[in-house]
């Protein structure tokens, strides 16, 4: 049995929860019975597994932890097309995210301070609702990729 747990989040931080349903639009490929498949944690083989409405529907209204969606579309410079794309299905928005410079320290024991040591670019969420949505848009267009 899954439990919920609400997560404190900055204003700044990149995480967010979406449910399956939010991303997938067919039930019947590879990819979304990939998923399912390790959602239920099964060892049989994954040739053979058919799932079933059920494990489907619990999938779909599970939810899922993600983050950084944007970030690994300025990787590979798909970043400004997908903004695009959202601003002409959604109206304009500013830019949800950008960058600001940030004096960070890391200790030999993890603990981070700030105001000390190397000065680096540090994600700043500007807009959390519209950042929110283009990330959900960003994996829903990557995962329709692997539907077809």
């Amino acid at each position: 049995m899954n439990t919920i747990v609400k997560i404190i989040f900055g204003v700044h931080s990149s995480y967010f929860t979406v449910k399956h349903d939010e991303l997938f639009n067919d039930t019947e490929s590879k990819i979304f019975k990939w998923f399912v498949f390790r959602h239920e944690k099964l060892t049989e083989d994954f040739a053979n597994y058919i799932p079933s409405l059920r494990a489907k529907e619990i999938f779909l209204n599970d939810t899922r932890n993600m983050w950084c969606a944007p970030i690994l579309t300025m990787i590979n410079g798909s970043y400004n097309d997908y903004y695009k794309e959202y601003v002409n299905r959604n109206g304009f928005i500013d830019n949800p995210i950008g960058f600001e410079k940030r004096k960070l320290e890391f200790s030999k024991d993890g603990v981070v301070t700030e105001g000390k040591g190397n000065e680096i670019m540090v994600l700043k969420i500007e807009d959390r609702d519209n950042y929110e949505g283009l990330s959900k848009f960003i994996l829903k267009d990557i995962i329709s990729k692997f539907e077809k």
